[in-house]
C-alpha cells in the first residue's frame, strides 16, 4: 500500500517501483496463496516501468532475472543478472541475487565470486547472502567454508528454520563425502 501511494505521488519514483516489484516477486516465490504468474507480470511491470525511465537501471534487470530464474530459464536469468551487475557492480543485494541464480542455474563458482564481493560491500550482511554463499560452496564442494558460512547463518538468526536446514544439509553432504571416501579406500 505504501509503495503505491509513494507512486501516486511521483509516478517517476523508480525505487518504489524496484520495491513494489520485488514485493510480488517474493510473493511469487514463496506465498503460495497468490497466483505465481500474476506476481510475476506484476513484478515485470515494474521493472519495465523503471528501466522505461532509467534504461541503466541495474535493480530492474536484477527483478528481470528473478522472474527467468522462477520460470526456471536460468541461462536467461544469469544473463540478466550479469547485466544488472555490470549497471550495478557496488550494489551488494544486485550481486547477492546474481549469485543466487548462479546457483541454481549451474554456475556455482561465479556464484562464490560475486557472493563473495557481495559479502565484503555489505557490513551487516541479510541472512540469504550467507546462506547462498554456503550453499555455492557446498556446490563447488568447499565443505569446509559452506560449514563456517552456514554455522555463521544460523548464529546471526538461530530461529531462522532455513539456518537449521541449510546446517543440517552442509552436515549430511560432510558425512555423505566421508562415508565414500571410506568406500573409496575400502575398494
Amino acid at each position: 500500500v505504501v509503495l503505491n501511494e509513494a507512486l501516486a505521488i511521483d509516478p517517476g519514483y523508480t525505487g518504489a517501483m524496484i520495491q513494489l516489484g520485488l514485493c510480488h516477486w517474493w510473493q511469487a516465490r514463496y506465498d503460495t496463496s497468490t497466483e505465481r504468474e500474476l506476481s510475476l507480470q506484476l513484478c515485470e511491470q515494474q521493472a519495465k516501468r523503471a528501466l522505461s525511465i532509467d534504461p541503466h537501471m541495474g535493480s530492474a534487470y536484477m527483478l528481470l532475472g528473478g522472474n527467468a530464474f522462477l520460470r526456471d530459464q536460468h541461462e536467461e536469468a544469469i544473463a540478466l543478472c550479469e547485466k544488472a551487475a555490470e549497471l550495478a557492480p557496488g550494489d551488494s543485494w544486485v550481486l547477492a541475487y546474481l549469485g543466487l541464480v548462479c546457483i541454481y542455474g549451474g554456475k556455482a563458482a561465479r556464484a562464490v565470486e560475486v557472493l563473495k564481493s557481495a559479502l565484503r560491500l555489505c557490513p551487516h550482511p541479510i541472512g540469504w547472502y550467507i546462506e547462498s554463499y554456503a550453499m555455492a560452496h557446498i556446490w563447488t564442494g568447499d565443505l569446509d567454508t559452506a560449514q563456517a558460512a552456514a554455522e555463521e547463518f544460523q548464529r546471526s538468526d538461530p530461529d531462522d528454520i532455513d539456518a537449521l536446514v541449510l546446517l543440517t544439509t552442509v552436515y549430511g553432504v560432510k558425512n555423505l563425502d566421508a562415508l565414500f571416501v571410506g568406500e573409496r579406500d575400502i575398494a
